[in-house]
């Protein structure tokens, strides 16, 4: 089979692929060669937004995805998913990102309640338990991470590091309990910021324009 729509997040796992993106045709994509690939049927679920930009594994076998406002998991490395829980985002706010590390499920999102408070937050759980969540950590606190812009995040032995367009804020993360590590990092101008990723040895990397 053929990944036949828009995707915006893609992950390997347990020897699996998962791709996830438009929600237009209640499908997500799996494969277990990275070249031939099956639609996931999740018609079944209920969703608040139509597009996937957030995945992450144990790589264990356990999956989740966030989506607007909820958070669906899978047990069967991503054959068959099931809601676990909502995240409050506000009115017009939306899960972003989610990463994996140190058995701890972090979520990154734009909170906007409508009415003129509008933050990057992120939220965690232990990996064990992903309905129970913690306090949510404000971001976009003190003129930190803009909450417009902050997309993506990148995980390593219990380091959880964010990026906005131009910058980046480093947390710990053990658990429910997120704590912000040092300050707010700004990058050379080399235009937006898009991506980030780390070789789990403590060395970090930032694609730009």
């Amino acid at each position: 089979g053929n990944v036949d729509q828009r995707n915006y997040t893609l992950l390997w796992g347990n020897n699996v692929w998962i791709a996830a993106g438009s929600l237009a045709n209640d499908e997500l994509f799996r494969s277990t060669d990275g070249s031939t690939w099956s639609a996931v049927d999740v018609s079944s679920l209920t969703f608040d937004s139509d597009k996937i930009r957030a995945l992450t594994s144990d790589g264990a076998g356990t999956w989740w995805f966030g989506v607007g406002s909820k958070i669906y998991k899978s047990t069967n490395d991503g054959s068959s998913w099931a809601e676990e829980a909502t995240i409050t985002v506000g009115a017009s706010g939306e899960i972003r990102d989610m990463v994996y590390t140190n058995s701890s499920v972090i979520v990154a999102y734009k909170y906007d309640d409508g009415a003129g408070t509008q933050e990057s937050r992120a939220i965690s759980a232990a990996a064990s338990d992903t309905t129970d969540w913690g306090t949510a950590l404000h971001l976009s606190s003190g003129g930190s991470l803009n909450y417009s812009k902050t997309w993506r995040c990148a995980a390593a032995n219990g380091r959880v590091v964010f990026i906005d367009t131009g910058s980046s804020m480093a947390t710990d993360v053990d658990g429910k309990t997120l704590s912000i590590v040092g300050t707010r990092q700004v990058f050379p101008d080399e235009g937006n910021s898009n991506c980030i990723c780390t070789d789990g040895a403590n060395t970090w990397w930032v694609g730009s324009d």
